[in-house]
């Protein structure tokens, strides 16, 4: 049996735009270290889970069935 099928979840662009929305934050609180090392690493995190759950591939390999992020 021939199946593939890959979604795209366009709650990436959702997590982008916070990421962004974080790096603003960053910026204006670069004065105060603690604020900008935690907005940049949120940022650097929502940009990390955007990449992987940007699509789901799911594939039937015949034996078994294959999802891959």
């Amino acid at each position: 049996m021939d199946y593939e099928h890959t979604q795209k979840a366009p709650l990436a662009y959702v997590l982008v735009a916070a990421a962004l929305a974080a790096l603003a934050i960053a910026w204006v609180g670069r004065d105060e270290p603690a604020a900008w090392i935690v907005a940049v690493g949120v940022a650097a995190t929502l940009v990390l889970v955007a990449a992987m759950f940007s699509h789901l591939t799911v594939r039937d390999e015949g034996h078994c069935l294959a999802i891959r992020y």
